[in-house]
């Protein structure tokens, strides 16, 4: 209830809508307070851009960080180690040895 009433919708409205409609709104609710904190975002950069005499602001990632950012951040993660690379390479033989089982028990 207390999501519907932040969406905006009164009490009549939120019992009267459906659960595919209530999160639609939900979406459109969260889609337009990210596109805010974006021109924040870019805003700021920019304002920060006319001082940075040291060029250390690259781009608007470098002002704020959110948490929809994470898929451009896990680029920047460490080279997996040989011992892990090992693992990996384990667990993909395994995994294709029973999907080659269960696909010769569904011909069965």
């Amino acid at each position: 209830m207390e999501s519907a009433a932040a969406a905006g919708l009164s009490e009549r409205e939120f019992w009267n809508s459906t659960f595919r409609y209530l999160q639609a709104r939900a979406k459109a609710r969260d889609r337009a307070a990210r596109e805010q904190w974006e021109m924040v975002r870019f805003l700021a950069f920019y304002i920060i851009k006319t001082v940075d005499a040291k060029n250390k602001v690259r781009k608007p990632e470098d002002v704020m960080q959110f948490g929809w950012d994470e898929k451009k951040l896990r680029k920047s993660l460490p080279p997996l180690s040989p011992e892990d690379l090992e693992a990996l390479e384990a667990f993909g033989k395994e995994a294709d040895v029973i999907v080659e089982k269960m696909k010769n028990a569904s011909r069965k």
